[in-house]
């Protein structure tokens, strides 16, 4: 057996090294030490409700009828597979989410629902048709009441087989893949599978068959409308034909027109004669400039240049001139050979200005020539643009109407070509989506979980039993764990005291008056067990050694020492029957074992046990002490050097006025006269809860210790005696256990 000691003020050393020993960790968040107690208390109920939970649990499964899932796996591929260069009339699903949680409400739809129960009689027999047992509570109860039943018409049969037929079926997208699982549930495992793989087939059917139908559609539609188109394209390319009849509009090809033509090579034409007339106008010019210069300047003339007459008469003029020059030199200026030699240079100079002036006139009449051409092309272009801006405002509707017949030609052209490519699209009809593993009949149950739902069971049943354990510790009235008293009540713990047998605590006491003697040093007999009086003795010794530490002040040890009075120690108890006397009777006894004079007051005057059991019911004490005002010293039975002395409650006792006598200050001189002959004065007072004397006791005590009776006293008892505390002016010194069951504290802690 483990006891927790908490010294009071006095002792903070030994507190610490306590509850370092006992392992106490005010800081913990949680305290382990007391859940394992708390666990090692409750373990039959946790493990009772545990268990009566898994039973009902494993009936219930034996009841429940056994249900398997068969599944199926399909991929949605959202590539199109590209047969032919043209698109399908009904393209691929699409890449997006939306597109492929649309396939799981196509797989959950009724409309596959009833190919899939048609194709396999399901609603023909089988437990789709067979009533569950909601439906046959409802009829029964509608048959106690006194109520038709009510049957079903063939139409609501067939909506309930197919809300049934819901209600099995899962589908489902497996995270953010393409892939969907087909889950159907069934009471046999070959129809779980049979459904799930018809489910399957029945999606890639109607996936196929509505690619088809379009198909089917769109070339039917494409047909109806080539007529009409053809129509149409006829009358527009007449229109247009029309229209350039009337408006004389030919065409050349390439965008190009008649007239369009004619401009161009007028335009050509233009340009040439204007380039001309500028060059036979810049020759005449040069012409006029050459004849004006004489015989010397036709030489810079091109087309004196290349005549030959204008060469000779130049090589004439040249000889002539060379033999001028000769004459003059040699013969003079007046000789007549010069003068005749220069009458033939004058010659040949004015035949060399008629050729050039021959010349010139040649070049005048080549440029009016150019100039007139220039002239009549300028008149006929500008008539030909006159015409060709009236043929624009024609060209203008032409346009018009050629785009029309264009995109008339256009349309027919694609929907002929559309139409005969849908027509063979019927042939090349296939799916997007394929099964990647086709559903097996399974070779478990997938409902109900037998091991989960045993473990959920036990959980459950852990869960409601720590509840239940937490519940009886509620209701529990007595204290009956010393964790609880520091943590619950705020008070230390001065220890615990075992149960004893009452047969084996029997006192040995000696009677005698004033001044006589106990027998024996223990004045104790512990009868029978050897090892529970040890462990009571044990006990005893443990609980006086913090209370003794409380009453010694640090390097004060034991008696003798001059001017120091005696401590006073009140035990006493909330309710009676709980053992104070007691507890004050050994506690003593263990003090004054340790070298202690110690006096033993009782002062309990409405039980007075300890007066009785040492027949000193007719000797005078303490009352008579206080009523009197005579020396209580007088009323002593003195001890040995290693035992207590006594002093009785007295005759007065027995006084109906006795009680007022703890009002009187005599009381105070009294316990002051008997601190100054004793060492310790252990009172052993009255309880606290049904009397005014125990309370009035605490302002005489220097310490008091509150026995409280192990798994009896409740913890309201308990907190009203600690509640008279605050208005006494003594010190609690803590809570003594007492009457533990040992067993029942080993088991807690």
């Amino acid at each position: 057996m483990v006891e927790h000691f908490y010294p009071v003020a006095g002792a903070d050393r030994l507190t610490r090294i306590d509850r370092s020993l006992s392992g106490d960790r005010s800081d913990a968040i949680v305290d382990l030490a007391a859940a394992r107690r708390f666990l090692a208390r409750r373990w039959r109920l946790i493990a009772g409700v545990a268990l009566l939970c898994v039973v009902a649990a494993a009936i219930v499964l034996s009841l429940v009828p056994r249900t398997y899932t068969a599944t199926a796996i399909l991929i949605v591929d959202p590539r199109t597979q590209k047969v032919t260069q043209s698109d399908a009339v009904l393209g691929g699903i699409g890449s997006d989410a939306a597109a492929v949680e649309s396939q799981v409400e196509i797989l959950t739809s009724s409309t596959l629902a009833r190919r899939v129960v048609a194709e396999l009689g399901l609603d023909r027999g089988g437990e789709l048709t067979e009533p569950s047992t909601i439906e046959r509570a409802t009829a029964g109860l509608r048959g106690l009441i006194g109520l038709a039943a009510h049957e079903p018409s063939a139409a609501e049969q067939r909506e309930r087989v197919l809300q049934r037929f819901s209600d099995r079926l899962r589908v489902r997208r497996r995270g953010l893949t393409y892939v969907l699982e087909i889950a159907y549930s069934s009471g046999s495992a070959e129809t779980a599978a049979q459904v799930g793989n018809a489910l399957a087939d029945a999606y890639l059917a109607d996936q196929k068959r509505q690619k088809l139908e379009a198909a089917r559609s769109a070339s039917g539609l494409l047909g109806s409308r080539l007529d009409d188109l053809r129509s149409r394209a006829r009358d527009t390319e007449r229109a247009v034909s029309t229209y350039k009849n009337q408006n004389d509009i030919v065409d050349l090809g390439a965008a190009q027109t008649l007239l369009d033509r004619e401009i161009a090579e007028q335009s050509q034409q233009l340009t040439q004669a204007q380039a001309r007339g500028a060059e036979a106008g810049a020759r005449y010019a040069q012409a006029r400039r050459a004849m004006a210069a004489g015989a010397e300047g036709g030489g810079t003339l091109a087309e004196a240049l290349q005549s030959s007459v204008v060469t000779n008469l130049r090589q004439q003029y040249a000889q002539l001139g060379a033999q001028l020059a000769d004459l003059r030199n040699n013969l003079g200026p007046r000789h007549p050979a010069v003068g005749a030699a220069e009458a033939q240079v004058r010659t040949v100079a004015g035949q060399i200005r008629t050729e050039i002036g021959r010349l010139a006139q040649g070049l005048r009449n080549e440029a009016e020539a150019a100039a007139a051409r220039e002239r009549t092309l300028t008149a006929s272009l500008e008539r030909l643009k006159g015409q060709a801006a009236r043929r624009a405002q024609a060209r203008v509707r032409l346009a018009e109407l050629e785009r029309e017949a264009q995109a008339s030609r256009t349309i027919l052209e694609q929907s002929l070509l559309r139409q005969k490519e849908t027509s063979e699209q019927q042939n090349l009809v296939g799916t997007e989506a394929r099964i990647l593993t086709p559903a097996a009949p399974p070779l478990r149950p997938s409902a109900p979980k037998t091991g989960l739902m045993l473990v959920v069971a036990l959980a459950g049943g852990l869960v409601l039993g720590l509840a239940a354990a937490a519940a009886a510790e509620a209701m529990e009235p007595g204290l009956r764990h010393p964790g609880a008293i520091e943590r619950g009540l705020g008070v230390p713990l001065l220890g615990s005291l075992p149960r004893v047998a009452p047969s084996r605590l029997t006192p040995d006491r000696g009677g005698g008056q004033a001044g006589g003697q106990v027998a024996g040093p223990g004045h104790v007999r512990l009868t029978g067990d050897s090892r529970e009086h040890a462990r009571f003795d044990e006990a005893i010794r443990m609980l006086a050694l913090p209370l003794r530490a409380a009453a010694e002040p640090p390097g004060l040890h034991g008696r003798g020492i001059e001017g120091r009075s005696g401590d006073t120690l009140l035990v006493t108890s909330a309710l009676a029957g709980e053992g104070k006397s007691t507890v004050s009777e050994h506690l003593a006894e263990m003090f004054a074992r340790q070298g202690r004079k110690v006096l033993l007051v009782d002062v309990d005057t409405r039980d007075a046990r300890l007066t009785r059991t040492r027949r000193a019911g007719q000797s005078p004490g303490i009352l008579d002490a206080l009523r009197n005002a005579s020396d209580p010293g007088n009323f002593i039975h003195h001890g040995t050097l290693d035992t207590i002395s006594f002093l009785p409650i007295g005759i007065a006792r027995d006084d109906p006025e006795a009680a007022e006598l703890f009002f009187s200050p005599a009381l105070g001189r009294a316990v002051a006269d008997l601190r100054r002959r004793f060492d310790l004065i252990v009172l052993d007072g009255p309880h606290l809860l049904h009397g005014v004397e125990g309370r009035l006791l605490l302002a005489h005590a220097d310490r008091t210790a509150l026995v409280v009776e192990w798994g009896r006293t409740s913890r309201e008892d308990v907190r009203a005696a600690l509640d008279l505390f605050a208005r006494a002016p003594g010190s609690l010194a803590g809570i003594i256990l007492n009457k533990v069951d040992r067993k029942a504290l080993r088991r807690d802690g």
